[in-house]
């Protein structure tokens, strides 16, 4: 479409800077410049400026936030629609990694249906129970569903045990994903020692380039 012929104040067109990227943030962004060049916003050279610099310099914490030196991506995917994105990112993104996540979820979610969409056959789970005050799903049944699955697993009574877990299973194949809810990023960034997600920001990336699989 015409937007995407448009360029930045680099002279890059704003469809080299989409290409580019990956995962399920490619669509946004792609919806994003749909949108501003249907209403003809983009047309306005200072509005293309700074969506060509949003787009290089975008930051979502908790969103495919990567950090590649602890070999961990964590996403706030706690519903059927956010598992189905991040599964078709981690195929894309890493389609040669071992997986093992690290699971919480709230009752109020269909987090059998989630892990069904999430979790492939040879996947290991490290489930434990989100913390707040909402109730929450037993370790032991995200275990049962992971199984259903195909993958194995184990249960942890706190984030700290199943975080061990997983770092233990890591090697140069594996890839460790925090995911189920927000409660899951929270303790990730915590175990990392982070105080806040925007904290993390110099020692992660939001991944829209394809990471070394």
């Amino acid at each position: 479409s015409r937007y995407a012929e448009l360029q930045g104040r680099d002279g890059i067109p704003i469809k080299s800077i989409l290409s580019g990227q990956s995962g399920y943030q490619k669509t946004n962004a792609s919806v994003a410049a749909a949108i501003l060049g249907i209403y003809e916003i983009l047309s306005e050279k200072q509005v293309l400026e700074h969506f060509a610099d949003a787009l290089r310099n975008y930051f979502w914490p908790g969103r495919l936030q990567y950090f590649q030196s602890r070999q961990l991506l964590i996403d706030g995917a706690h519903n059927e629609g956010g598992a189905a994105a991040l599964r078709a990112s981690l195929d894309e993104l890493f389609p040669n990694k071992r997986r093992i996540f690290v699971l919480s979820f709230y009752k109020s979610k269909q987090f059998e249906k989630i892990i069904s969409i999430l979790v492939r056959p040879g996947d290991i789970v490290m489930a434990t129970e989100a913390r707040g005050r909402r109730a929450v799903v037993p370790a032991s049944e995200i275990i049962t569903a992971a199984e259903q699955s195909g993958a194995t697993g184990r249960a942890f009574e706190d984030f700290q045990l199943a975080f061990n877990a997983a770092q233990n299973e890591l090697d140069s194949s594996s890839l460790c994903i925090a995911a189920g809810s927000f409660a899951s990023v929270t303790a990730a960034l915590v175990f990392m020692g982070y105080e806040t997600l925007e904290a993390s920001r110099p020692d992660s990336q939001t991944l829209f380039k394809p990471a070394q699989a």
